[in-house]
Order: C-alpha cells, then structure tokens, then sequence
C-alpha cells in the first residue's frame, strides 16, 4: 500500500469554495465522496484528468486534507482477495458496484473535493477495516500510521492469520472472548517431516502435522495442538484464507478428527511385547480406552485380525518380538480401530525403510 500525494501542483492555487469547504467538515470516516481523480505520476502536459471525478472513501483526515481509498469499477486481479465490493443493493445512491482499492492512499486537498455521497454501513466498514489492517503493514515511510483507519472494531474469523509474539497462527474457532488457534509453522517442515496425501489433505501421521493454505501461501499446523488466546492482548492481523481455502481446511481437520475420534491411544507396553495368553503368543501393539490390542503371531497371516484384552498385564510377558510383516496385513486389511495401525504401520514401516537402503 502507498500513499499517493501528487502535490496537487495544477489545483493547488485554485480557489477553494464555500461549499467545498462544507463538504470538507462534514466529511468522516466511512463516508463516500466525489473528487477530481487522483494520479499517482501525472503528466503536466495532458490536463484532461482535470476534468475527471470519482468516488473515493475516506479512512482518515486532517486540517486540510482527506486521505481516501480509491472505488473503481472492476477488481484488480493481481490483488487476490484484498480488494472489497461495496454491493449496490444496500445502497440506493450507488449506481453499481465498486471495488475498493485496497493498494494506495490518495491524499485529497480540499479543493479536490466535489460532493459527499453517502456513508457506508457497519459491516462494509469491518471488511474494509480487516484489509486495511493486513494493507497497512506494506506502508512504507511516514505514512505507516495507525490513523488510517476505520471507526469500527477489528472482527477476527475463522481462517485468519495472526501475528501473536512474534508467531503466526491460524484462527480456526472463535467465541465471545477468546480465539481457538493453530500454530503456523513454515512450509520448511516439509524437509523435517514425511508427508503423505490423503485425497487433498496433506499431512505427517507420526508427527500430527498437516498442510493448510492461507491465501495461497503454504503452511502446516500441529493439528492435535490447539492453543487459546484471550481476544484483548494485542495481535497483527496478517492475512486471511478464501472461503474456498476455509473450506479445505475445516474437512481436513474434521478428517483427522474421525481418524482417531473415540480413541484414546497410549502404549502401555513397549511395542513388540509377546504375552503368553493360554498358550497363544499375542504381541501387543497398543492400549485405547482402557482396552489392550494385539495379534496372534501364529494365526497373523491367516487371520489378520486384532484382539482384545480387558487387562493383558495379567498375563505373562515371554519375549519381544516385532516384525514388520505384523503390522502390514493389519494394515492391507484395514481392521478396527485402524487409525492406530495406520500411525504403527507407518512408523516403523519408515524404520525398517531406513535400514533397507
């Protein structure tokens, strides 16, 4: 975002009238007004933009001057989703919609100014506010002020990314007083970590880590790890996902959800261990709701099947005995609770993948 101040050098030294000067106080923040066109480089020698007025949308003002948000009537498309649409069903006064240009400040003399319109209505003005605050961070200079700005609250959403001490986070539920986040951690996990893709959904089994897209910008979060903040520390709004990219992230999570929903997995033993339970040998592989699970070594092949066990540790313990033969048809086979075999399998079918090479 720049501030455009072309020094007015043609209309400076034009006399400013008295109902000029009346639109000028009676203009406020949020407020649509008419003015002669601002350039950000002019050529002295075509005075025709003289001529020319459009609308603009005042984000601040001083003693002589309002500094405005350009309106156009078609969205630049290089700027993504920055540029907000002011619809022209909710006001009567609009003749069509306009996208508010989000990349420059103009600063508008009092003598540039032709007539008020209308003000803009309290949700308008949140949306734009929310552009203003990832905008205003690229402002450059002098001009990279907190007085830019809208009289409205900063509303944060699900899908946001916030800048809390130094660390981004995403923003996946939002209450009355606090903020349900994920910690954003840089695409450059993707060399620390060994991802997988489930349908669309990218993610690490081991580690909990999956990808999300914010904008068009990559990122993974520890999806089991959510952190709550209080909504009054301060915070930067950085950036914020498209509905389309809300949209991927909250099936992705819901996904990871149900993969181990119901479960709460723990390993009580070490994996691997071999109970001698009437004569079978079980080797335990994981503990979930208070239940044990293991396989029959002998019948693994034939009957890749898991078994259950109220208290396995009334039995005794034999020997140690993984292969990676155990896990795999558990695996093919996709038996229940399968998330936790999932995770198993590919663990140590990463480990013995180590060893072959």
């Amino acid at each position: 975002m720049k501030v455009v101040d072309n020094l007015n050098i043609i209309s400076k030294n034009l006399k400013i009238t008295k109902k000029q000067k009346n639109v000028f106080k009676s203009l406020k923040r949020g407020d649509i007004f008419l003015a002669k066109n601002q350039y950000f480089r002019v050529d002295f020698k075509n005075v025709s933009f003289a001529k020319q007025y459009i609308n603009y949308l005042v984000i601040y003002k001083d003693l002589n001057n309002i500094y405005a948000l350009k309106l156009s009537d078609n969205k630049d498309s290089e700027t993504n989703n920055m540029d907000y649409c002011i619809k022209t069903n909710k006001y009567k006064e609009m003749d069509r919609d306009y996208f508010v240009d989000m990349d420059e400040v103009y600063k508008i003399p009092i003598c540039d100014i032709a007539a008020k319109k209308f003000s803009i209505d309290i949700e308008d003005q949140k949306q734009i506010k929310r552009r203003l605050s990832i905008c205003k961070e690229k402002i450059s200079g002098p001009y990279n002020d907190t007085k830019f700005d809208l009289d409205v609250p900063l509303e944060i959403f699900p899908g946001d990314v916030i800048l809390v001490n130094n660390f981004k986070y995403l923003v996946y539920f939002v209450t009355l007083h606090t903020l349900a986040c994920f910690k954003l951690l840089e695409h450059d996990y993707n060399k620390k970590y060994k991802l997988s893709v489930n349908g669309k959904c990218v993610f690490d089994r081991i580690n909990d880590i999956m990808q999300v897209i914010v904008d068009g910008n990559q990122y993974y979060i520890e999806y089991k790890k959510v952190r709550y903040f209080n909504k009054i520390p301060k915070f930067s709004l950085l950036e914020f996902a498209t509905k389309e990219e809300i949209e991927v992230i909250e099936r992705n999570l819901i996904h990871q959800k149900e993969r181990l929903d119901g479960l709460n997995v723990e390993n009580k033993y070490d994996i691997g261990t071999v109970f001698d339970i009437d004569g079978e040998r079980i080797v335990y592989l994981f503990s979930a709701n208070g239940k044990d699970y293991g396989i029959d070594i002998k019948k693994f092949k034939e009957n890749p099947s898991l078994r259950e066990f109220c208290e396995i540790a009334n039995f005794d313990i034999i020997d140690e005995d993984f292969k990676k033969e155990y896990i795999e048809n558990l695996f093919k086979s996709k038996v229940e609770p399968f998330a936790p075999i999932e995770d198993i399998y590919v663990k140590y079918n990463d480990w013995y993948r180590h060893f072959d090479e």
